[in-house]
């Protein structure tokens, strides 16, 4: 039985996820009113908050995805191109400044891995044998 699960990517979740909570508020918000004025329409209602999703949500949407592609989308998907090289054999350092204090941690990471890989890479070549701390 194949019970492997649909992987969906960051960007998806996140666009899905803001759409909901935006969602969410809109209509408190619309329950908030109604009560507020009793006397209100439904399509006063619909109208009002069609406006502060045209002024507010649309607006927080668009930058949140082009914040959101430039501080952590793009900068991991370099990262998984890295790896993907280093899985066939190059040992390059992964050349990457960012601002995010998580992705430079697994910048940081990589790059410790790579200056590894090739202290025992010559070490080898030099047929130099050293123990490695557990």
């Amino acid at each position: 039985m194949n019970t492997t699960k649909k992987k969906l990517s960051l960007s998806l979740l996140v666009t899905f996820w803001t759409g909901a909570s935006m969602s969410i508020g809109m209509g408190m918000y619309a329950i908030f009113q109604y009560f507020q004025h009793p006397g209100i329409t439904i399509g006063a209602l619909f109208k009002s908050h069609l406006l502060h999703i045209l002024v507010l949500a649309i607006p927080t949407y668009i930058i949140l995805c082009i914040v959101l592609h430039r501080v952590l989308i793009n900068p991991l998907q370099r990262i998984f191109l890295h790896l993907y090289k280093i899985g066939k054999g190059k040992q390059e350092p992964l050349e990457l400044q960012t601002n995010v204090e998580e992705v430079q941690g697994i910048i940081d990471g990589i790059n410790i891995m790579i200056w590894q890989m090739r202290k025992h890479t010559q070490a080898d070549e030099d047929g130099v044998k050293e123990d490695l701390p557990e």
